[in-house]
């Protein structure tokens, strides 16, 4: 069976977070939209990356614009796509991302890093995946 997109529209927002000490405190959230993920149109990719630390917003714009890509590398893998594993797809992408940023691909992160959550949702699932303390949560209603 064939799935079928149940994706109608999305949007976005983020917000500085308050520090008393610094009132000119940059906005180190990112958001990672990747609608028609591997050119699917039941597959999208949408995410938000919470920046910390002096780079965090460098952190945060790299899994923005590397993750997506990282995704569509790793389904490219599966031949077929009855036997795609999504779950391992998206544990696998997470951990190269997490890698580059480790090897110096990101300008000085030993200080500064991202949270993310993401979800992909595929047709009439959802697959959510996240690091650190940022979470997804689904509400449905009758």
């Amino acid at each position: 069976m064939r799935d079928r997109n149940v994706v109608r529209k999305f949007a976005f927002a983020t917000r500085v977070g308050f520090v008393a000490e610094n009132p000119e405190k940059k906005n180190q959230d990112t958001y990672l939209l990747a609608p028609n993920l591997s050119k699917k149109s039941s597959m999208h990719l949408f995410g938000v990356a919470d920046g910390h630390g002096q780079y965090g917003h460098e952190v945060a714009d790299f899994v923005k614009f590397m993750l997506p890509d990282t995704i569509e590398d790793k389904m490219s893998e599966y031949t077929d796509e009855t036997n795609l594993d999504l779950v391992k797809v998206i544990k696998d992408s997470y951990k190269k991302v997490h890698a580059n940023i480790a090897v110096g691909e990101v300008t000085d992160a030993d200080f500064s890093g991202s949270t993310l959550c993401s979800v992909i949702v595929k047709g009439r699932n959802l697959y959510a995946a996240n690091v650190g303390d940022s979470r997804a949560i689904l509400i449905t209603a009758d």
